[in-house]
């Protein structure tokens, strides 16, 4: 059995504690399954049936919406999971151009002064 941990009683989802093998036998305390995909290491699998557009909770709070049927067993990721975090599925950052104003006019730098010549030491007979 591959170790799950479902994090609040009403959760429909629980994480993934090693990474599972389509196939698997899953267990959380009286609930049994066995995995429809592979998943990996601290992703979400299904514990129930979420049908498209169903809510999915973790932490006993809604996370986000099936984007289509999620069969229980099944991987459970942004593949499968709208966001209720973000009013889009991806964020794009677009470069602004600012003009860049001096707080100061150009000043030209100053060289680094030159540093003493040590002097020189006698070798001792």
């Amino acid at each position: 059995m591959k170790r799950i941990m479902k994090l609040v009683a009403h959760d429909n989802i629980a994480i993934a504690f090693e990474a599972i093998q389509a196939g698997d036998a899953l267990r959380f305390e009286d609930q049994t399954l066995v995995a429809l995909d592979d998943i990996p290491f601290g992703h979400k699998v299904a514990m129930a049936d979420i049908p498209d557009r169903g809510t999915v909770f973790r932490y006993g709070v809604p996370i986000g919406h099936a984007l289509h049927d999620i069969p229980k067993g099944s991987h459970v990721h942004s593949h499968n999971l709208a966001t209720n975090f973000l009013d889009h599925q991806s964020h794009v950052v677009e470069p602004t151009p600012h003009a860049v104003e001096s707080a100061s006019p150009a000043v030209e730098p100053t060289p680094p002064a030159a540093e003493p010549t040590p002097p020189a030491v006698e070798p001792t007979p």
